[in-house]
């Protein structure tokens, strides 16, 4: 699945997820569903303390695949949030 050393899952990887998953790639754009994959790894081994999928492809699928059946292009739209909020003060939100 994800490169080990990267952590970082490709769109072959994606596909294959879907298919296992049954996800119909007619309904989720297998584009967001791959930067979906990469960015639930934040669920993962990266933060002992916040892992909950222990990096398992599946769930980590399921996190994303979660979130695109609420709004189709979640992360895109992410991605433009954190891009216009990186000038802000993280402080701020605490």
């Amino acid at each position: 699945m994800a490169n080990e050393a990267s952590k970082q899952f490709t769109k072959t990887d994606a596909f294959n997820l879907a298919r296992q998953l049954e996800i119909d790639l007619n309904e989720i754009d297998i584009n967001e569903f791959t930067a979906g994959l990469n960015v639930e790894l934040e669920h993962g081994k990266v933060n002992p303390k916040t892992n909950v999928t222990n990096d398992d492809p599946v769930m980590t699928a399921k996190i994303a695949w979660v979130h695109l059946n609420e709004v189709k292009n979640y992360y895109t739209l992410l991605s433009e949030y954190v891009e216009q909020d990186e000038g802000n003060n993280p402080s701020q939100y605490k």
